[in-house]
């Protein structure tokens, strides 16, 4: 655990361990960083004591789950506008969640690839997290993946090159986060078949 401590330090985050046990012999790591927007990001892990696979696979386990939109909707008052400190737009809160997703997904993949090195996660190849052999999926469907993924970064990178348009930066923005959706519902898709 200590180990995981100290890669999330360095990435930012900070933390509080409650060693003492809840009625399920589960004890809590909670986590915190301020999203890019200065929302206060806290996530809580529990975990069945002095176990790291439990804590490894439930921090996996919360990152695939955490859904933006359903997030963003306890930061929206009755008015339809950002509360407690969150922004003021909808679209921006939003935006603010699913960033987040992002920095739980890169502790995710430097904690899974610490902790085991024989099964890391490819480095984002094609966009993805996990290795190629992870998916249940046929040739053909890791190829439509392939070529999806990198259609969209070659709008991204045509987004980039366009140096005197005003809305350059957020025609990237916003496909680098559209790039991030798709990977990961087709990650769950293909990853959680039965």
């Amino acid at each position: 655990m200590n180990d995981f401590l100290k890669l999330a330090e360095e990435l930012d985050w900070s933390y509080n361990v409650d060693d003492t046990p809840n009625e399920r012999g589960e004890v809590c790591v909670e986590l915190e960083k301020y999203s890019p927007q200065d929302q206060d990001f806290i996530v809580s892990i529990w975990f069945e004591k002095d176990n790291e696979c439990d804590f490894a696979d439930k921090l996996e386990e919360y990152w695939r789950g955490f859904d933006p939109s359903e997030e963003a909707i306890n930061w929206v008052g009755p008015d339809g506008h950002g509360t407690n400190g969150a922004p003021y737009d909808l679209q921006d809160i939003i935006n603010d969640m699913v960033d987040c997703k992002e920095m739980l997904r890169e502790l995710v993949a430097k904690y899974h690839n610490q902790a085991y090195p024989s099964k890391k996660f490819d480095n984002y190849d094609n966009g993805l997290t996990c290795s190629f052999d992870c998916y249940d999926s046929t040739d053909d469907e890791m190829q439509a993946i392939r070529n999806i993924l990198a259609s969209l970064e070659n709008a991204r990178t045509y987004a980039s090159g366009l140096y005197n348009n005003p809305n350059r930066w957020e025609l990237d923005e916003m496909l680098g986060r559209f790039k991030n959706i798709v990977r990961d519902k087709l990650e769950s898709g293909f990853t959680n078949r039965v």
